[in-house]
């Protein structure tokens, strides 16, 4: 399963509904999980604003905000380029309101695609800290392990023929 909010491997965080009874398949939503308590808050405070808007009880035009992160904003301006690309392709003395369909979408395209290009950047970055020691980060400080494994004896060992030891 995946996480509702950010598509990351879900990490047993759920979403009970607890409006209606037990036993009522509407109470469980299978698909509302998450991968940590921060995806969930931010549904949470997503979902209970939308129910608050639904009852009638604050303004519609009133729209909650995520505050986005250092990592985010920094994202947000590697799109300003693939953005300025996409416009410049177009043609900037056209407004926004008179793009196509096919125009809109080639813009919202380079967009998002900078954005996640940014994201899964900086989470490939910072998928392993640093290791003392070495000069340039390691994608992957075990890479290296593979061929050095205690329990496996080497293949030339392996298959040479053993002599016994005579008393």
């Amino acid at each position: 399963m995946k996480c509702w909010v950010c598509k990351r491997q879900a990490r047993g965080y759920g979403h009970a509904d607890l409006r209606h009874p037990v036993g009522d398949a509407r109470r469980y939503p299978i698909d509302w999980v998450f991968c940590s308590r921060r995806c969930q808050g931010a549904f949470h405070a997503l979902y209970g604003h939308w129910l608050r808007v639904q009852e009638g009880r604050i303004d519609k035009r009133e729209v909650a905000m995520i505050d986005p992160s250092d990592v985010e904003r920094a994202a947000m301006r590697k799109c300003l380029k693939a953005f300025g690309a996409a416009a410049e392709a177009i043609g900037f003395d056209k407004p926004l309101g008179a793009y196509s369909e096919a125009e809109a979408l080639e813009v919202i395209d380079a967009i998002v695609t900078g954005y996640t290009e940014a994201m899964v950047a900086h989470h490939e970055a910072s998928k392993y800290p640093p290791v003392r020691g070495l000069k340039d980060p390691v994608s992957d400080p075990f890479a290296d392990l593979e061929d050095d494994l205690p329990w496996e004896e080497p293949e030339s060992t392996s298959k040479a023929p053993r002599k016994e030891a005579r008393r």
